[in-house]
């Protein structure tokens, strides 16, 4: 089965996940794709980012590619090789929307659909001509 056949929830189930912070102190998440006893190799890391409103101060969290995809060819991907003594693994599972706004952000699915406004109610769907004679 092709990539584009399988369902979200199967290519999200295939990424073997690893979380770490590095030695600068950003968190990053990634697909694990190898292991040694003194690195580890992963797949389209992205680092974790807080974002703050401020309009409201409301925080909330995204995700940015650790290398900038805009560089490479396109349909490619980075692989990047972290020594272990630089780095902590942080060993708890990501949440399923975690987990969904990775693989939308390194484009292994698309985005997730919006969910439909609702229908007025009341006076609110009335159209008002301004120019009614």
């Amino acid at each position: 089965m092709s990539e584009d056949q399988k369902s979200e929830k199967e290519i999200i189930d295939s990424i073997q996940f690893v979380v770490f912070s590095d030695n600068v102190g950003r968190n990053l998440i990634g697909e694990l794709v190898g292991q040694t006893d003194s690195q580890i190799e992963v797949k389209n890391p992205v680092v974790v980012v807080e974002q703050v409103n401020p309009q409201n101060q409301q925080r909330s969290l995204g995700y940015a590619e650790a290398f900038y995809p805009q560089l490479l060819k396109e349909g490619s991907e980075t692989v990047w090789h972290f020594n272990i003594n630089n780095i902590t693994i942080i060993a708890s599972e990501l949440s399923d929307e975690a987990k969904k706004l990775y693989a939308y952000v390194i484009r292994k699915i698309d985005a997730p659909q919006a969910a439909p406004a609702p229908a007025p109610q009341g006076n609110e769907g009335k159209v008002v001509n301004l120019f009614d004679a």
